[in-house]
């Protein structure tokens, strides 16, 4: 593979994974808060 081919490829996984990471990490934290919440 050329260098653009690679450094395009890292791009767009970074791109996907860090959006699925953050996904996540928001869900976790809606989990918690109503955890919280619920606890008297």
């Amino acid at each position: 593979m050329t260098a653009s081919a690679v450094i395009t490829m890292m791009l767009i996984l970074g791109f996907v994974w860090g959006g699925l990471g953050l996904i996540l990490v928001t869900a976790v934290r809606r989990e918690r808060a109503k955890q919280v919440a619920d606890k008297p």
